[in-house]
């Protein structure tokens, strides 16, 4: 019994294709479930200072969210909060007040970076 010899085939790379599974639904499915998994990842360690001037009255981390917008190349997710807990920037990167930063929502990227 002879042996037989590996055969390479041609493999041809279509950047056309790349871009219309980029841009395809699935493609802004799969956005939409990171950065809902992002945004819940950074909530439980946001913090939670409800009262006047302070998210009017509800807790910052239940107004981080996720969307997901189309861009030339694709979709893009973004995540962040709503106008009234404009405060959550400042826990986040730290502010002259309080000059050392509380990051919540960077470590949550960087957690979810690594599981898919």
């Amino acid at each position: 019994m002879g042996r037989r010899k590996a055969q390479v085939g041609k493999i041809t790379y279509y950047d056309r294709t790349e871009r219309l599974i980029a841009a395809g639904h699935e493609m802004r499915s799969v956005m939409a479930d990171l950065v809902e998994d992002i945004a819940d990842d950074a909530r439980p360690d946001a913090p939670k200072s409800p009262g006047a001037g302070h998210a009017g009255g509800r807790h910052a981390a239940d107004l981080i969210q996720g969307e997901v917008i189309a861009v030339p190349e694709g979709w893009e997710g973004r995540v962040g909060w709503t106008r009234p807990a404009y405060y959550l920037l400042m826990h986040e990167k730290g502010w002259k007040f309080k000059p050392t930063a509380r990051p919540f929502l960077r470590p949550a990227v960087e957690r979810r970076r690594d599981v898919r």
